[in-house]
């Protein structure tokens, strides 16, 4: 198969490291949408393959499963062993 400037073409395979980044990349998302858009302006929306509805917001959670904002979270440092 040819590409339109007629080298030959070759697929990507995303590799486990890039499908790791998704969730990054909807996060990123998620962001764009709330501020580089206006209110009443068109853009895209990630679906639901097998139910083609708009996917939920993506969200931190406790591992009560309560929703936690920035202020809720701190980074600590931690050896190895306690990973």
């Amino acid at each position: 198969m040819l590409a339109s400037d007629g080298m030959a073409y070759q697929e990507y395979v995303l590799t486990e490291m890039g499908r790791g980044l998704f969730s990054v990349i909807i996060a990123l998302r998620q962001w764009g949408e709330d501020h580089l858009y206006q209110p009443d302006e068109q853009h895209s929306v990630l679906i639901d393959t097998q139910t083609g509805e708009p996917v939920t917001r993506l969200e931190l959670r406790s591992k009560e499963h309560q929703v936690l904002e920035w202020r809720d979270t701190a980074v600590r440092k931690v050896s190895p062993d306690l990973k």
